[in-house]
């Protein structure tokens, strides 16, 4: 392999955009290509990880709190996700410095943070909150190597969402409602790649319409950016 092959690799998109797909289809064709799971609360293997980094975000969980008690708290699920950017690029720091496999992330930390900034409480988003966003920014951009960005029409990606068997909230979403959800996250998306390929080192971006390239002109395509 390339010395120079890129080692951790998000797969950015909205639902249907396909990004299972094409990671799935590149781990069949090499055997140096694996999935990175993201941590996950409801895993015992990875309980040392949310104690650890829980703890470290202890200090910021409590001054959000006692200075914003009349405000909504953090969802369960909005915790966790703060406790998983706080140390997942920790993780994958590690598996770039330990390894010459590409890792490929489906569902990866731009998706948690544009989540995130879409639907968490503003208190999480304001002048308070800067230096942490900016540090978790910062480390994405150090260890991500290269960012895949596929997308298609909004038709298209509804289509492909209605028809697939693994539920999605936009199943259950009117059309406009639909459309609107994915324009926020586009945007969101938009606003953290700007971020980050700001950096002085930033990652490789490539954007790919999904509904235009047929799945292997998708798998081609990204395999010469793998470098493979």
């Amino acid at each position: 392999m390339n010395e120079r092959s890129p080692r951790i690799v998000e797969l950015v998109g909205l639902a249907g955009a396909g990004k299972t797909t094409l990671a799935n289809a590149l781990c069949q064709i090499s055997n140096r290509i694996y999935i990175c799971e993201h941590p996950n609360f409801h895993k015992i293997e990875h309980n040392p990880f949310f104690a650890w980094n829980s703890l470290l975000m202890l200090p910021t969980f409590t001054r959000l709190y006692f200075t914003n008690l009349n405000e909504k708290w953090l969802t369960p699920v909005e915790l966790a996700r703060m406790v998983i950017m706080n140390g997942w690029w920790r993780l994958l720091q590690r598996k770039k410095s330990n390894t010459n496999n590409i890792n490929i992330i489906d569902n990866g930390p731009l998706m948690i943070l544009a989540g995130l900034r879409i639907f968490g409480p503003d208190y999480i988003k304001n002048q308070s909150m800067k230096k942490w966003w900016g540090f978790i920014i910062m480390q994405l951009a150090n260890v991500l190597d290269l960012i895949i960005w596929l997308d298609a029409t909004d038709a298209i990606l509804l289509d492909r969402v209605h028809q697939r068997d693994k539920w999605h909230p936009i199943q259950e979403q009117t059309k406009r409602e639909a459309i609107d959800f994915y324009a926020r996250y586009r945007s969101e998306y938009g606003e953290l790649i700007s971020i980050i390929t700001a950096s002085a080192e930033p990652p490789r971006v490539i954007a790919l319409d999904t509904g235009e390239l047929s799945v292997p002109d998708l798998i081609k395509t990204a395999l010469a950016a793998l470098n493979i």
